[in-house]
């Protein structure tokens, strides 16, 4: 895949993640409700939402995973994510997450 695809619903926008969004990004994995179930501990900094985003979109330009950042129609502002990651060619597999 070439181009991130954007989906679109009639209440939601799947789309990139950007480094504007790492301030929502930071917000929620910086709670320990939502970090409970990652393999990571919860976010100090606002560096860690950068270095994340800047991992979600390495993987998808290494054709690894795709992650998509959830913003309401009505406003721009990542209110979750979600994506496949682990993908495997050769496997037939993916893990979602």
């Amino acid at each position: 895949m070439s181009q991130f695809p954007t989906l679109e619903t009639e209440r939601f926008i799947l789309r990139q993640i950007k480094q504007d969004d790492s301030q929502e990004i930071f917000q929620y994995f910086s709670m320990d409700e939502v970090t409970k179930f990652y393999d990571l501990e919860s976010f100090t900094n606002i560096e860690q939402a950068e270095e994340l985003i800047r991992r979600w979109n390495q993987r998808f330009e290494n054709n690894q995973g795709i992650r998509w950042g959830i913003t309401l129609r009505s406003e721009d502002c990542v209110i979750g994510t979600c994506g496949f990651h682990g993908w495997a060619k050769n496997h037939c597999k993916i893990e979602i997450g």
